[in-house]
C-alpha cells in the first residue's frame, strides 16, 4: 500500500521534470536546421511562403558552425549568443562571425519547436514592420 502511495506522489513530479526538459531540448539552439519557409505579414495576414532546398545551419556546442548549400557567403565560423535586445523585440540575437571575416546577425525566437530567424540589417534593424524571418526545422542526426 506505501509503495502505491508512493508512486501517486512521485507521478506528478517526474512528469513535470520532463515536459520542462523536453520543452527545453526542443528549443536549443544545437544541432541541424534546415530553412523551410518564409514567414512574413502584410500587415493584416500572415503569409508562409515554402522555401525549396533551403539550407541547413548547424550549430555545434563549441560554439562553431557550418553552412550547408549556403544562401550568403558564409560557410562556417564561430557564433555566440546575446540574450533579450531591446532594440529587437526582446528577441535573442545570433551572430554568426564568418570564417571569410563577415558577421551576419539573427533576432531569433522558437515558435511551436521551429526556429525563426530574422536577418538583422547593418543599421541593426529587420527591414521589416511586422515579421519578416526564415523558419528553420529541426533535423534529426
Amino acid at each position: 500500500m506505501k509503495k502505491i502511495i508512493y508512486l501517486f506522489l512521485l507521478l506528478p513530479i517526474l512528469a513535470a521534470c520532463s515536459k520542462s526538459d523536453r520543452h527545453e531540448v526542443e528549443n536549443s539552439l544545437l544541432g541541424k536546421w534546415k530553412a523551410e519557409a518564409f514567414v512574413g505579414s502584410d500587415g493584416a495576414n500572415r503569409i508562409v511562403t515554402p522555401i525549396e532546398n533551403g539550407q541547413t545551419i548547424i550549430l555545434k556546442e563549441d560554439n562553431t558552425f557550418d553552412v550547408v548549400d549556403s544562401q550568403i557567403a558564409c560557410v562556417s565560423g564561430n557564433y555566440s549568443v546575446t540574450d533579450n535586445s531591446p532594440q529587437h523585440f526582446d528577441m535573442d540575437i545570433i551572430s554568426l562571425a564568418c570564417d571569410n571575416g563577415n558577421l551576419v546577425k539573427y533576432a531569433y525566437t522558437f515558435e511551436e519547436g521551429k526556429l525563426m530567424l530574422s536577418f538583422i540589417l547593418p543599421d541593426g534593424s529587420t527591414g521589416c514592420d511586422e515579421i519578416c524571418a526564415e523558419r528553420y526545422m529541426k533535423l534529426r542526426d
